[in-house]
């Protein structure tokens, strides 16, 4: 599973559920619908803030346990929340976990006005962060 699968899939069911094209998030955010469209699909990696400024603009926003503030980094380690990896549940609403590649830490987070998941099992986390990072 890729960073922010679950986010860009919540982008594409939103975008869906208003009737908007990906050329009309494009112009809203001042870049070509080429790029969307790539970021959505995978084939070029999206920025944390650009997918996030998608999110925010089809009406979607992490909560700020999952995100963070960017100027002061993870609310968990501190490290840059541009390095960190998301990964979605089943649901991308019902949110998913991130990891910090620096420094190890996992949390989870969630979309905005959804409840926080619980904390998988260690076993779970683990096997998560391998798929991620592979094995240590």
């Amino acid at each position: 599973m890729s960073a922010f699968a679950g986010v860009k899939e919540a982008i594409r069911r939103a975008l869906r559920a208003d009737g908007a094209t990906q050329a009309d998030l494009a112009r809203h955010l001042g870049v070509s619908q080429k790029h969307v469209s790539q970021v959505l699909s995978g084939k070029v990696p999206g920025s944390p803030a650009f997918i996030e400024a998608m999110a925010e603009a089809c009406g979607l926003a992490l909560t700020a346990e999952a995100a963070g503030r960017r100027d002061d980094g993870c609310q968990r380690c501190g490290h840059s929340m541009d390095a960190h990896v998301m990964l979605a549940f089943d649901d991308p609403l019902d949110g998913g976990l991130m990891f910090c590649p620096d420094c190890g830490c996992v949390m989870t987070w969630s979309a905005e006005g959804h409840p926080l998941p619980a904390m998988p099992l260690p076993h779970d986390v683990a096997e998560f962060r391998e798929a991620v990072f592979g094995k240590v």
